[in-house]
């Protein structure tokens, strides 16, 4: 379970580090903002990425979702924060994660992100890819309990 936790842990690191920069404004893996928008964010008409805030905000989440990944894989341990707080926390973010994967594929959330490329990249990487993190994050909170138990 170190392996999967570690893997997941870098992956929420490498999303938090862009939401990050897209937060001061780098439009990183894009040359303009606009793009960055059609991109990432795929609502109708977009042209300007969400502000400093919101993007600081999901950068803040995805790092407490990599910290309780980090527990969870017992890759450190932290005695005062109660084992049932972690599965609780850990089973909630995997839920999140699996939720979003699976409303990606769902109509109502193709007619309120129609942008192009947005569209086809959730289809094919950004929707696999909160499923494939949910799903892993679920195999930690089991065997978290299990070694809890």
């Amino acid at each position: 379970m170190h392996v999967l936790a570690f893997s997941i842990t870098v992956v929420l690191c490498f999303i938090a580090i862009l939401h990050a920069l897209w937060g001061i404004g780098i439009w990183w893996p894009v040359s303009n903002e606009q793009d960055l928008a059609r991109t990432v964010v795929g609502a109708p008409g977009i042209v300007h990425m969400p502000g400093p805030t919101p993007c600081f905000m999901v950068a803040s989440a995805l790092c407490v979702n990599a910290m309780i990944v980090i527990l969870m894989g017992r890759l450190v341990t932290i005695d005062w924060i109660p084992a049932w707080m972690i599965g609780l926390s850990g089973f909630i973010a995997a839920s999140v994660f699996t939720l979003r994967g699976i409303i990606g594929y769902t109509p109502f959330w193709a007619r309120i992100t129609p942008e192009a490329p947005f569209r086809s990249y959730d289809l094919w990487y950004y929707s696999p890819l909160c499923l494939a993190l949910g799903v892993g994050m679920f195999g930690l909170v089991y065997s978290f309990f299990q070694r809890s138990g």
